[in-house]
């Protein structure tokens, strides 16, 4: 960014520089002037009142071309740094949309992870539930439980459907 912006004001200068200083032209020919204001100098010699009219219009036709391809040229590095810059902002909020993706996917991996714990500690508890009051069941129809043994098993029953209902609680 800082390398278009010091291209951008060397072009501006130069720009600027050469509308009031000389311009060096190279014609078709291959031949080079250096134009300042209405002088026209050969190889340091002033050859304006040598050149004719159709010739001095040439070069003069070559110096204004010269100072519009600057003109054109800043105005292209201008754009371009414009669209740099809309760039810059564009990635800017794309990454900016990225880190809130990322951070939302992290969360519903989180809630997936915990409510697949959760699913997992239920089922577990209810078939260890299931497995006690299935023994229990079989001890009481046997007559085998005394009212110490009934009430620790009943205990023991409400304290599984607690952690059970707790469980599922969890659950989403």
């Amino acid at each position: 960014m800082k390398l278009v912006k010091t291209i951008i004001f060397l072009a501006s200068t130069a720009l600027l520089v050469s509308c009031g200083s000389s311009e060096q032209i190279i014609t078709k020919k291959g031949e080079v002037y250096d134009v300042k204001g209405k002088k026209i100098q050969k190889e340091g010699t002033n050859i304006t009142k040598t050149l004719s009219s159709s010739e001095k219009n040439n070069i003069y036709d070559l110096v204004d071309l010269t100072v519009e391809q600057r003109k054109e040229e800043l105005k292209q590095l201008k754009e371009l740094e414009k669209g740099i810059e809309k760039q810059k902002q564009i990635e800017e909020e794309a990454k900016i949309k990225k880190e809130a993706f990322e951070s939302q996917l992290e969360s519903l991996k989180s809630k997936i992870k915990t409510n697949t714990e959760a699913k997992s500690n239920y089922i577990k508890l209810k078939n260890n539930y299931n497995k006690e009051q299935k023994e229990f069941n079989a001890l009481k129809a046997k007559g085998e439980l005394s009212k110490s043994k009934l009430s620790e098993w009943n205990d023991k029953l409400s304290k599984l459907e607690e952690k059970l209902n707790l469980a599922k609680s969890k659950i989403n």
